[in-house]
């Protein structure tokens, strides 16, 4: 029989357990109108228009309501974190980590005094590398808890939010797993 993957067997000694949520309703808060499948580029994709004093955007460019997903994630992501805890009967001082979508720091801020959730538990990859989008909780884990990830099991609380608008947090608990340094390039 051949030898299973590491995956497979990393896989097997983690758990993992789930809110995911979503609401279609302000999905135009975070979005490029045009490239996708739905609106193809065409001609007038690359037309750029003026959105405000100074602020020129092409339907290829992202548009952002700031306000708006803000409100959103003040609104959404501590509930749906609470939510996951509460329903897996999970106790907040198992957590060794919550590693959040580096979205912004006053966001981010906000959510963990939401959480009353330590400071020295919620690491920032934020002023090393802004906001990285889907990267940014991958990135968190390796640039700011590496040496612990390999060294020791840890409990991780994973919470993203954005696009959709949708949310969702992962409570995983790991064994001491490899994770290589940083590579900057």
């Amino acid at each position: 029989m051949p030898a299973l993957p590491p995956l497979y067997n990393f896989l097997r000694a983690a758990r993992c357990t789930f809110n995911l949520q979503t609401d279609g309703a302000e999905h135009d808060s975070i979005m490029v109108e045009d490239g996708g499948f739905r609106n193809k580029t065409r001609d007038s994709s690359f037309v750029q228009r003026e959105f405000g004093k100074g602020i020129l955007r092409s339907n290829l460019d992202m548009k952002l309501d700031g306000l708006k997903i803000f409100n959103f994630a003040l609104r959404e992501v501590a509930p749906n974190i609470h939510q996951l805890l509460n329903h897996y009967s999970i106790d907040k001082e198992s957590v060794d980590a919550y590693v959040f979508h580096q979205a912004n720091l006053l966001m981010l801020e906000s959510v963990r005094k939401k959480l009353k959730a330590e400071q020295a538990k919620v690491p920032y990859s934020l002023f090393d590398f802004g906001n990285t989008s889907s990267a940014s909780i991958p990135l968190t884990l390796v640039a700011r808890l590496r040496e612990k990830i390999s060294s020791q099991p840890m409990n991780l609380l994973l919470s993203g939010f954005g696009v959709g608008l949708s949310w969702g947090s992962c409570m995983v608990t790991i064994p001491p797993i490899c994770c290589p340094e940083l590579v900057e390039i």
